[in-house]
């Protein structure tokens, strides 16, 4: 029984240091705050949000638990390279949470300025005997070290020009593709701003891999060019101008692009594209509903 006893012991430290997803009332401490990983690595262009978890190993339910940190870089810039999505600098853990994240937005440029490293430390928390870090005489897990991977590459407009499929979310559908797109490649308009005409609207809605597409046969569609600009004069904020028009002719029908400016997410090295477009209100399902293209120029 007393080897049961020891066992089962054994098993709830173990899950309290390496798990910590619950807290663990049978272990008597010390109790400790730490991050789940001590270092990572993501290119500057990744449009996911980063979460870093952070775990306080306690068996107090009853209290709430404040755990500050600290971000410090020598060559990365807070709000330029990067972004914490966190109100202040302080995790706060409610009664019985054991786990919360430090958040990161990256924000992509077209500057070859190499890696950068993103140092953030946990410094403190409002329980006195709470050591920071693994206990060990290391401090181990007490800070994360981010490397962002520099992924720049010059933008090539005529590496965008192309015939290719594309794929469309809206809040009625995830991903269905849209095989009728092309990019062709006009003129830059003036510095970092680059004229296209882009065939393809509306084909997503009358064509695409989803049980509510319009086509059917007997029915006829010609797709047309609406004019854009790609906007590249801020590379932390790149945009996109769809300048309106005829996208799609359907049976005999005028279908419109309705004229809109919206960000864009644009990978130079991956070539990747993501915007926005809307449609004109010809009808009341489409009001200010927004359709999300996604391509892939590789």
């Amino acid at each position: 029984m007393n080897r049961i006893k020891i066992y089962l012991l054994l098993i709830g430290v173990v899950s309290l240091i390496f798990g910590c997803n619950e807290i663990d009332q049978t272990y008597g401490g010390p109790w400790f705050v730490y991050t789940e990983a001590e270092s990572g690595e993501v290119f500057e262009s990744d449009p996911e949000i980063l979460s870093v978890p952070v775990v306080v190993s306690s068996n107090d339910y009853s209290t709430q638990t404040a755990v500050t940190f600290k971000v410090e870089s020598e060559n990365a810039t807070e709000g330029v390279d990067f972004e914490i999505l966190n109100e202040g600098r302080d995790l706060i853990f409610e009664p019985g949470v054991a786990v919360q994240n430090i958040d990161i937005k990256f924000m992509d440029n077209d500057d070859a300025d190499g890696d950068l490293e993103v140092i953030i430390s946990l410094v403190s928390s409002n329980k006195g005997d709470y050591e920071i870090g693994k206990p060990g005489p290391d401090n181990a897990f007490s800070s994360y070290t981010l490397t962002i991977l520099d992924d720049d590459c010059p933008f090539i407009p005529e590496d965008y020009s192309k015939a290719l499929s594309g794929y469309e979310t809206c809040k009625w559908w995830s991903d269905i593709e849209c095989s009728k797109f092309e990019f062709l490649f006009i003129e830059e308009v003036s510095p970092n701003v680059y004229k296209y005409d882009v065939i393809g609207f509306w084909s997503g809605q009358i064509e695409g891999n989803h049980n509510d597409k319009w086509f059917a046969p007997g029915d006829v569609v010609t797709y047309l060019p609406v004019p854009v600009l790609i906007d590249l004069n801020d590379p932390v904020n790149p945009t996109i101008e769809i300048l309106g028009g005829v996208g799609a002719v359907y049976n005999g029908d005028n279908y419109e692009v309705k004229a809109t400016k919206a960000d864009l997410y644009l990978s130079t090295c991956n070539k990747e594209m993501r915007f926005i477009y809307q449609m004109t209100d010809f009808a009341s399902w489409v009001v200010d509903v927004e359709f999300e293209l996604n391509f892939d120029f590789k």
